[in-house]
């Protein structure tokens, strides 16, 4: 393998950071909103979508400190495999959400 030059290195690990923390971002709302809608109670009319919203806020939020946490402890190689594998986990969460509005 040949040696990148220092400054091409630390751009290519803030690109994978990027793609990391903005994945992860998105898991974390997700998710965060899933848990959110099993706790909302039915009755509360129109205050429940605001309530699974601070729950997908609060997931993301916690997803972010993960992330920026992997991103201080991984080595570059590793924080790229953890992005490639936060972007198909993303991607597959987006495609099902899509098949399920559109079910």
């Amino acid at each position: 393998m040949s040696a990148m030059p220092a400054d091409v290195a630390r751009l290519a690990r803030r690109l994978w950071s990027a793609v990391l923390v903005s994945n992860t971002l998105w898991i974390g709302f997700v998710a965060g909103a899933a848990v959110g809608s099993r706790f909302v109670p039915r009755d509360p009319a129109l205050a429940g979508g605001a309530m699974v919203l601070w729950y997908g806020l609060g997931g993301a939020c916690a997803a972010a400190a993960a992330a920026a946490l992997a991103i201080r402890t991984l080595a570059p190689r590793h924080v790229r495999t953890t992005a490639i594998l936060a972007l198909v986990v993303a991607a597959t969460l987006a495609s099902y959400i899509a098949y399920r509005a559109n079910a």
